[in-house]
């Protein structure tokens, strides 16, 4: 898939090393910043990426997830470089996806996020036919909070509120998360 100024790229072996993953998702002098809200732990070993990469095909082969690794295109800052990864989780039986975004430090700021929900929210709706999209993030994380509200409105999605002790990250204390959601037609009315 492809966006004005983004690629995505199936998150497999095929087209990210374990080694270059690996780094993107365990080191960096902003890794702590940038992982701080996300429910995932930095990569401790090759092992832990191993285990994404089988789960994200696992997920894929499955029907239960589409994976992406993102990489800004030609003529941007950074082009050709593994600026995150992003995730379109399916519940078939509620015929609704969840997003998910990570995008390293480097890269914040520049409006990838809402070109990552658009992309996904496409596949979502018009190749996928699922009736909801939603998003949410940690009540302390304002950055994503700003990026996630910015798409819902701009689709006529609604904000639902604080959802209690909603998401465990991984060795941590249950977290507080926003939730937004947006339906088919709001979004393909909006488009």
């Amino acid at each position: 898939m492809e966006t004005t100024r983004l690629r995505f790229e199936r998150l497999c072996e095929d087209t990210v090393s374990i080694r270059t993953l690996f780094t993107h998702l365990a080191r960096g002098e902003n890794i702590e910043e940038e992982t701080k809200y996300v429910l995932w732990a930095p990569h401790f070993s090759l092992h832990d990426t191993q285990s994404l990469l089988e789960q994200a095909d696992e997920h894929w082969r499955d029907g239960e997830a589409a994976n992406y690794i993102v990489r800004p295109r030609p003529g941007e800052d950074g082009a050709g470089e593994l600026a995150g990864k992003t995730e379109l989780a399916i519940d078939w039986h509620r015929r609704a996806g969840e997003l998910a975004v990570f995008l390293r430090k480097p890269f914040w700021g520049r409006g990838y996020a809402d070109e990552c929900f658009h992309a996904l929210s496409e596949l979502a709706f018009t190749q996928l036919d699922l009736e909801v999209v939603e998003a949410e993030c940690a009540v302390a994380n304002d950055r994503s909070r700003r990026a996630i509200e910015k798409f819902i409105e701009a689709h006529g999605g609604e904000y639902a509120g604080v959802l209690r002790n909603w998401r465990i990250p991984d060795g941590g204390e249950p977290l507080d998360s926003h939730h937004f959601s947006i339906t088919q037609e709001q979004y393909l009315t909006q488009k």
